[in-house]
């Protein structure tokens, strides 16, 4: 039964024409591939939820502190209820997002060197400070070997 799931699964695999779109992802594992390319999506996901909560903030921040017109009680209350009903899905899609970065360690090899995404902060005024938000998740291999540049300090100085 199992064997037969996995000639299924990479009969779908090769469906999605992801070594075509992907080349340099021959080789590596199928599972692999697939959390890289679920971790990838979210991502996408949680940077644009999470900009729009903090654009939220920003604009019930500048009203409350002088900056623009007042807001007036209703259309305040209206965007507070608008960030708490999308907090609960931002945070679950971060924790999700941490859970698949851990998986995606313990699934990783060192001859793919495809850079792993580190998890997320969970608190939102972590996130908005921390750069991880803005790092793309990588679906290409890394060279192994640095550049002469980095590793030679008279090629550098001659730059």
């Amino acid at each position: 039964m199992q064997e037969e799931f996995k000639k299924q699964s990479e009969a779908l695999y090769s469906l999605l024409n992801v070594h075509d779109s992907f080349p340099e992802l021959v080789g590596v594992d199928l599972e692999f591939v697939w959390t890289l390319l679920m971790v990838r999506d979210l991502k996408m996901n949680i940077c644009k939820w999470a900009i729009g909560s903090f654009l939220e903030w920003d604009k019930l921040d500048q009203a409350a502190g002088g900056q623009e017109q007042n807001l007036g009680t209703k259309l305040h209350q209206a965007i507070r209820n608008t960030i708490s009903k999308h907090a609960p899905t931002l945070m679950n899609a971060i924790c999700k997002f941490n859970g698949y970065c851990v998986t995606l360690a313990a699934l990783s090899k060192e001859e793919w060197s495809i850079p792993l995404p580190a998890p997320l902060p969970v608190k939102l005024a972590e996130l908005r400070e921390s750069p991880l938000l803005m790092e793309d998740v990588w679906i290409s291999k890394t060279p192994r070997e640095q550049p002469q540049w980095l590793v030679e300090a008279n090629i550098h100085i001659s730059i």
